[in-house]
Formats: C-alpha cells, structure tokens, sequence
C-alpha cells in the first residue's frame, strides 16, 4: 500500500531521497525546506513546497510519516503529531556521537570508524530506536570535507532499506544509552578557537587542520587559527614536513606557505589569509602557541558569540548597506573629527534618511581583535519612530565566519559605522560617536562632513521633538537650507510704481533693451523691438 511522508531537509541528499521514495510509488504530503535548490525540485516534480515554521499552522496536514533528511531544525511537535511516526537522518554513528557536526568531531577525536544511522525520533537528541545503519572507515588523510562525502553515499545507499521497513511498520532497535555517547551541540566548538599549539605533535595538529576543512561548503565551526607577528591568520591545509626545531620555529616561510617546528615532528601550513585575503608570512621566524589562559579565554569568547552565529549569518545575508555619495579612496584612513552632540539613535536614523532609503544597515560596534569582527549589521527601518531604534545589545560575530561561508566571502563593512566608544569602526568611512562624528578625509572632504553634520543635527532635533513620527515623515534638511533652497531663489519683490501702467513700463523697457528676447514659443522667439512693433501693428 502507498505511504505518504513529510520531507524535511535542505541538502541534496533530501532530493535524493525524495526521488527514492518517490520512485518506490510512494507518495510526499509536503516538502519543508528553506533551500532554494531542493525548493526548486520540488516545484519542478509537482509537490507541495512550505516552510516548517508553518506546518504546525496547516491543521489539515497529514502523512504517514515524516522523513527528517539533512534537516538540523528542532520539529515542534504539532508536526510531529501530523504523522504516525518520524524518521530522522543522522550522520553520525549512535549511540556514540550524537547531536550535530558528528563528522568533524569524529576526526577531531581520532576515529578510525565512523557511521550514519536512521533512527526513529523519539525521546532526547538522537535516541531513538535504530532501523538502518552503515559503518564508514576514517581514512589517515581523512577532510570533514570527504568524510562528509562519505556520509552522504552511506545515506544514499542505506535509504532503501529505511523505506523497506516503513513499508512493514518496523519498529527498529533501541539503543543502548548506557554505553558511552556524546551529544555535540550546535554551539560547541573546538577548544581556544582552533589556534594551533605547535608543542602538540604535527600529526595532532594536522587532524585538527583538516576536521575543519569542508572544501567549498558551509564550515559551521570554525577555522584553524595561527598567530603571526600579532596578526590572526586563517589556515586552509597543513601537510607533515621535514624539519627540526623548537615547538613554534618557522623552518621556512615564503608568500605561500610556512613550515613550523612541532612538538614531534614539523607541519608545512598553506591557504593562508585574513580577512584581507592571502597571507604573506615571508620573514616571520616564530608562530606562537597560546598559553592555558590564554586558550581558555578564546574559548569563552567563542561561547559567547557561538548561540549568536545563525542570526548574526541570516543579518549578513540580507544585509543592506547604507549609502553614501563618496567611496573609500582606498588609502589608509586619515581620522578626523567633528563635534556632534544628539543622540546615537537619532543619528542613525539620519543618515539612512540621508541616503534616500526606506531600509538600511550600519556597522554596530567597533575594532575587532582578529578573532572577533568588532561589528554587527544594525538594521534601521524609517517606517519606525525614534523610540524603536535601538543599538544592539551584542555587536561582533567571529571574525573568520564570512570565510566559513561562501556566500559571505565578498563581504564588505558598511560606510557607516556607530560605535557608543571613542575609537572608529575600521573599514568604515563615517563613525558616528558620542558627541563626535568620525570622518576618513581621505574618502570625504571636509566641506561635505560640515554639511553632513548640519543635516544631521537638525534631523536629530526634529526626531527628538516628534519621538512617535515615523522617522520617514521628517526632513532632513535644516531650516536655514530649506529656507535657502524654498524661498531665497524666489525672491521676486520689487518696487512698484502703481501710477505707471503696464504699455508705458513695456515701452521702457523697450528702450532699454531692444534686442534682448522678450518672448519665446516653441521654436519661434521675438526681440523686444520685434515684439513692440507687432503690438503697435
């Protein structure tokens, strides 16, 4: 007898799947994705396309069973009682690692055999009953990348038995949660930010490098991290190398690469860069390990800003610049300041009203440290009044996550940054401060940052004055501007001699002007002399 499932997932192995129940002569009550590729393939196949977020809001929905698939969202239970049982796709082996990101921290750990499994939801984090598995060897050279890659053939090839023991009601085999497991969190991450410590060994540390290595995918950890001359620098590939020497020695170093002493062994460190692109590390002659508190330091700012990630990644992505009439020069910027006494929020505002835009995000926050950006988007709406513009709470995202993300690797700051210290927003060509507006006269002349901070002023004076307004409604000019730009070149008193009618003032200036043009139609125009002499005809 046919089945009917709820496909929830946003990876390929989600289409592949679905293509397999499909083909089987089963049939999909809805696909829940917020991928626009399996969303495409959905459409094109005929299917029912939503959002989980809305499932729970569509009472008429109902399936056998819902097949949760590369899927890495909590599914309320309202969903979940749409169906007579739910069956998720993990990518790890169970008990043993569950929870997510199985794959990087099956490497990290030293696995030599790794696993997917297909469970019954049920329970806590990945305890269901077990109906189907695949065991995966952990190869010496083995990325997150290829394990991965690893992972989605077992899926794709353990499937059809998971639709073999649907198709029978199968209730599958409870774990054993006695045994030793571990359950990764979405916001666990590797220790001290995966800086390096070269008094580990070069084969330690090389594990570490490639558990981080996903290729061109979505890196949802973080990035292997040396410390160069003070500068943080991001690693793509460590290889084992020749050489002796004290733990953190560069043996050799050129634009490309760099070979570090190890505590046994030597690593050559290659893909070097920050967030200004390549690295170049020729001359530097020592890589510094970090300390237990300075490790443990790293650590707890990475907490902080780990349960953050995914808004902080959604804002970027969407993010929508402010902008201004000037670009960077492209120099280093020579900081100059101006007094500017209002408040942030009405300031904010300003400028976005300035811009022209309904919508718009400045940089909150300001320097970073390497490890951290130092800024996040501040979305300003000027369909708001003033009293709902607020600076975020938290500002800064980890420093390497547009380098995690390919679609975030051309990720510019926006010009305009607020910051509630005293220092700019690097990379930014406006900071507005309190009490002073910040300006790069290398990317803005001084004249115009005068006039910026005239405007600026008295919109924040209106929007005090009207707080419930929405900031849209208010000009942003001053009123010795509009004054100048409404009324001065209209100024068209005269004096007036009301014993002179008006053939007498015209015969004057007649006399007066005789060539000049009086009078233009279309492409036809007349002198005064002409137009005197027609009018005496």
């Amino acid at each position: 007898m046919p089945l009917t499932a709820i496909l929830i997932g946003n990876e390929t192995l989600t289409v592949e799947c679905g293509r397999m129940w499909l083909v089987r002569g089963h049939a999909i009550a809805m696909v829940a994705t917020d991928s626009p590729d399996v969303r495409n393939w959905a459409i094109a196949a005929g299917l029912p396309v939503g959002r989980l977020a809305a499932l729970a809001d569509d009472p008429a929905l109902r399936a056998d069973w819902l097949l949760s698939i590369a899927n890495l969202t909590v599914i309320p239970p309202a969903v979940l009682s749409c169906t007579r049982g739910a069956i998720n796709f993990h990518d790890g082996p169970l008990p043993r690692r569950a929870g997510l990101n199985a794959p990087v921290w099956a490497i990290l750990g030293g696995d030599r055999l790794h696993g997917v499994t297909w469970h019954h939801i049920a329970g806590g984090v990945d305890e269901g009953a077990v109906i189907a598995t695949r065991d995966i060897d952990i190869a010496d050279d083995e990325t997150a990348l290829t394990l991965n890659t690893k992972c989605f053939a077992a899926g794709m090839d353990s499937f059809p038995e998971v639709i073999a023991a649907l198709e029978t009601d199968a209730g599958g085999q409870p774990q054993d949660l006695t045994a030793p497991r571990t359950v990764h969190h979405r916001a666990e991450r590797p220790a001290a930010q995966a800086r390096l410590d070269f008094t580990q060994t070069a084969a330690d540390i090389a594990r570490m490098v490639r558990a981080l290595d996903h290729g061109p995918h979505w890196n949802p950890l973080t990035l292997p991290k040396i410390v160069a001359d003070g500068r943080v620098i991001w690693v793509g590939a460590a290889d084992i190398a020749t050489g002796d020497g004290q733990p953190g020695q560069v043996l050799a170093a050129d634009a490309s690469n760099i070979t570090v002493a190890c505590g046994a062994g030597a690593l050559r460190l290659s893909q070097l860069r920050d967030a200004h692109g390549p690295a170049d590390l020729t001359g530097v002659t020592y890589l510094p390990s970090p300390d237990m508190a300075e490790a443990a330091a790293l650590t707890a700012a990475l907490a902080a800003l780990a349960p953050q990630e995914a808004a902080q990644r959604r804002a970027l992505h969407n993010l929508i610049p402010v902008t201004l009439p000037v670009t960077a020069s492209g120099h280093p910027p020579e900081w100059r300041q101006l007094p500017l006494d209002a408040p942030l929020a009405a300031l904010a505002a300003g400028i976005v009203r300035l811009a022209g835009r309904p919508v718009a995000d400045l940089a909150a926050g300001g320097p970073g440290d390497g490890y951290t950006s130092g800024w996040s988007p501040w979305r300003i709406d000027l369909a708001q009044p003033l009293g709902a513009v607020q600076m975020p709470a938290r500002t800064g995202f980890p420093a390497d996550l547009p380098a995690r993300d390919p679609a975030l690797r051309h990720l510019t700051i926006p010009p305009v940054g607020v910051t509630s210290g005293t220092v700019p927003v690097p990379g930014a060509i406006i900071t507005l401060a309190p009490g002073i507006l910040h300006y790069d006269a290398a990317s803005l002349p001084e004249a115009a940052a005068i006039t910026l901070c005239q405007r600026l002023a008295a919109f924040s004076a209106k929007a005090s004055a009207a707080p419930e307004a929405p900031l849209s409604t208010l000009p942003i000019l001053s009123d010795t501007e509009l004054h100048a730009l409404l009324h001065s070149p209209n100024q068209t008193a005269a004096p007036y001699n009301r014993s002179l009618t008006i053939p007498h003032a015209f015969a004057a200036q007649v006399a007066r002007t005789p060539a000049a043009t009086a009078l233009v139609c279309e492409a036809k125009s007349l002198t005064y002399a002409q137009l005197n002499a027609a009018a005496n005809r």
